[in-house]
């Protein structure tokens, strides 16, 4: 009598250990589950799995560093802290000009520094030595928007000590931007250069 109740013992056993052994594997999976939707995704600086629209646009907005310099990348609509380093200039005659000096764009939230240097004519006679495109200033009417594949375009309008100035940036993806300087007084001027984003 003993020895059937210990087998009728075995045969239910097995479909209950196969049960728990099932319910184990099932709390393993959901916990790994819960684990990777709450890790901190270090490169980014968000934690993924709360807002997915929220983690996927911060996702675009972040910069890439690379060499100790952070590199533009994506859409980084949110971002007005960068520098634009310029090599090259382009008159409105179509004249090339390798710059050999430091010359840069730089926007830090409303504020624009303007180190650039100026080859054209003026329509007005202005005093004062040096670039009109050298100076300290508030930006306005700042738009950012992506407009193509790999293409952000940035415009803004700003004034130096005599004349309003508007700025036209196009940045792809890999950082290489270009700047199209207008001016009411002045021809245009177009300079090439890499942004980086200012941490």
């Amino acid at each position: 009598m003993n020895e059937t109740r210990k087998i009728e013992k075995r045969k239910m056993m097995g479909p209950i250990t196969i049960l728990m052994a099932m319910t184990a594997v099932m709390m393993i999976v959901a916990a790994i589950i819960m684990a990777s939707c709450t890790t901190v995704d270090s490169t980014v600086g968000y934690t993924t799995g709360q807002n997915n629209e929220t983690a996927e646009k911060t996702a675009e907005d972040v910069s890439v560093t690379t060499s100790g310099k952070s590199v533009w990348m994506a859409d980084t609509t949110a971002v007005r802290n960068y520098t634009i380093n310029v090599q090259t200039a382009y008159t409105a005659r179509g004249r090339m000009i390798s710059l050999t000096g430091i010359y840069e764009l730089k926007v830090d939230g409303n504020n624009v520094v303007s180190y650039l240097p100026y080859f054209g004519r003026a329509y007005r006679t202005t005093f004062g030595i040096g670039s009109p495109l050298d100076f300290q200033s508030q930006t306005m009417n700042y738009r950012q928007e992506r407009t193509k594949k790999n293409i952000t375009r940035i415009d803004f309008d700003t004034r130096n000590e005599d004349d309003r100035i508007h700025y036209h940036i196009e940045v792809t993806d890999d950082g290489h931007a270009t700047i199209d300087v207008t001016s009411m007084y002045r021809e245009r001027i177009r300079f090439d250069g890499d942004m980086e984003i200012n941490l």
